[in-house]
């Protein structure tokens, strides 16, 4: 029984909420599959057709929920799958599935308040935008033939007036570019895009919080890992599948093949692949890898980064609902104040001439 298509338009909250679901039915014990099945009937819409799906696959198969994640790929990202398959490796689940549940609502606490934040700056854009449309089409015709009937120089006037000869082209393009920014802002809230993060990535700092968070999620990661004797070389592979970044997956496979011959798990890579690990995981691989206290200083790696990802989630959440508000609400409006008084300025001052 695939998810298939339905389950790929998961959100983020339910892929969270069928997260922490997995880590309660393990620490309480209750066999998986009953529990995800007995899941799937007590919810409602995509999130119980994905438990129920998982837990039924898991029934009559006989498969392991790694497997069956695998099975149901349609619906469910890479990055949910490999730290399933890195909590499964390493024997505590639980801790695995609380790490991604951290990286993943932090992502959904942010994406709401940036939401939140573009709801008047976006009704501002829209009706500026359809103002001015108005003006260019209806209003700047009329103006223009005054200039001319006054004998005054054509001003901006003209220029808008031939403007909105246009506006059956370019009008319906500009509100196709608006409706295609919606329709990328509403998918980016899907569980598919966990590890991709869609158009929230162009956000001023929130490249440097998923680096942070991301950094974080693969030291805890592989400080569990290591910790139940998973060797290190696959440890870094597991890992580095969970915290879906291909650069951070290439440095890893660097990293492990560097441990199979004996190096140092945090030498410096090869060109091709650009800077190492980020300074601070790539700190604790090396001293911990040298002074045999590797979980430990991954441990502290991955505080550090947690406390770094949360003070930066703060301050994005202070400053860009404001700059918003500043750049798209307050521009929208000097834009359309500026294209009505132009005109009527350039028109007082060609008739006092």
């Amino acid at each position: 029984m695939a998810i298939g298509g339905g389950a790929g338009r998961l959100a983020l909250e339910d892929l969270i909420a069928l997260n922490d679901e997995i880590a309660a039915l393990v620490r309480a014990g209750v066999p998986l599959e009953r529990g995800l099945v007995g899941t799937g009937r007590d919810l409602r819409g995509r999130l119980g057709k994905v438990a129920d799906a998982v837990g039924r696959r898991m029934e009559a198969e006989g498969c392991s929920l790694g497997e069956a994640l695998e099975a149901e790929a349609g619906g469910l990202p890479e990055l949910y799958r490999a730290a399933v398959a890195a909590g499964i490796r390493s024997g505590r689940l639980p801790a695995a599935l609380e790490g991604l549940s951290t990286f993943a609502r932090s992502l959904a606490d942010l994406r709401r308040a940036i939401g939140l934040a573009l709801i008047y700056p976006a009704i501002v854009l829209v009706f500026a935008f359809g103002l001015f449309l108005t003006f260019v089409v209806v209003l700047a015709p009329g103006i223009d033939e005054a200039f001319a009937s006054l004998g005054a120089p054509p001003g901006a006037a003209a220029r808008l007036a031939r403007l909105g000869e246009s506006a059956a082209i370019w009008g319906p393009i500009a509100m196709g570019v608006i409706a295609l920014g919606f329709v990328a802002w509403v998918r980016s809230g899907r569980a598919s895009m966990i590890g991709e993060f869609g158009p929230i990535r162009w956000i001023p700092g929130m490249r440097g919080l998923v680096d942070q968070a991301r950094g974080g999620m693969l030291a805890e990661l592989l400080a569990i890992l290591i910790e139940n004797r998973v060797p290190l070389p696959d440890a870094l592979s597991l890992a580095s599948r969970a915290v879906g970044d291909e650069r951070l997956r290439a440095l890893a496979d660097h990293a492990a093949e560097s441990a199979r011959l004996g190096g140092s798990p945090g030498t410096a890579p090869p060109p091709e692949l650009g800077r190492s690990f980020p300074p601070m995981l790539r700190w604790a691989l090396l001293g911990g890898h040298a002074r045999g206290d590797l979980p430990e200083s991954l441990r502290l790696a991955a505080r550090t980064y947690r406390e770094r990802a949360a003070a930066r989630a703060d301050l994005i959440r202070l400053v860009v609902p404001t700059a918003l508000l500043v750049v798209l609400g307050g521009g929208a409006v000097l834009l359309y104040g500026l294209t009505l008084f132009v005109p009527f300025s350039q028109l007082l001052r060609g008739v006092s001439l």
